[in-house]
């Protein structure tokens, strides 16, 4: 396995290429309106989502450490191992990453406040000396780049987008699922030649502490 290191001193696991095919949990995250920031600003906000994500997902138990990471500019790809749980990915990852984003803003003028979109999907993967590759890799950015995502963190306002696959929306959220789920509502996508159903929450629709709907101060 060899190593190096992203922005905020987290190591880049970069897989050997012997590995081949293997299933994986895929997470990533964009910062929203990144490219409309000066370079300043988006050397704050790139130091901002590191610490965001570090903090976060040490606290569900899965340091960004033990990950690989692909460093994607204004966001990161974050693919975790086989026996990590899915639901780990979900409202507890949503709850720590939330908690960080609102600190951040609390302490930052309008212009560097952080807003993220997050996806996550799960599937075969190809893993070499490079990073990633395979059709879960690009399904999940399809679902993170989707307009109908984008409109509705637009619409909204919200500061925090989770969304996911149909399969896993229907394999976890609706299977065994021993944490309380979060209240996805059905989006459909379409990009490139991705035609799909996908399950998107944002705060704005809820609290990810408990569920209920938003409200406004």
């Amino acid at each position: 396995m060899l190593s190096g290191h992203a922005s905020g001193g987290v190591p880049l696991l970069l897989p050997t290429p012997s590995q081949g095919a293997c299933y994986r949990l895929l997470f990533a995250v964009d910062i929203i309106g990144f490219g409309r920031r000066d370079s300043a600003t988006q050397s704050y906000l790139r130091a901002a989502l590191y610490g965001c994500m570090t903090g976060a997902f040490i606290e569900i138990g899965l340091p960004l450490s033990s990950c690989h990471i692909g460093d994607r500019g204004d966001g990161i790809l974050v693919v975790a191992g086989i026996d990590i749980s899915p639901e780990l990915l979900l409202r507890p990852l949503a709850t720590e990453l939330h908690a960080r984003i609102q600190q951040h803003n609390a302490m930052s003028i309008p212009a560097a406040e952080i807003r993220m979109r997050t996806a996550v999907n799960g599937g075969y993967v190809q893993m070499d000396t490079h990073g990633v590759s395979g059709k879960a890799v690009v399904h999940l950015y399809r679902m993170l780049d989707a307009p109908p995502y984008k409109s509705a963190m637009e619409d909204s306002g919200a500061d925090l987008g989770l969304i996911i696959s149909d399969h896993l929306y229907r394999e976890v959220v609706q299977g065994p699922c021993r944490l309380k789920p979060l209240p996805f509502s059905e989006l459909l996508i379409e990009v490139k030649e991705t035609v799909a159903t996908s399950w998107l929450w944002h705060t704005r629709v809820s609290s990810v502490l408990d569920g209920q709907p938003h409200q406004d101060a």
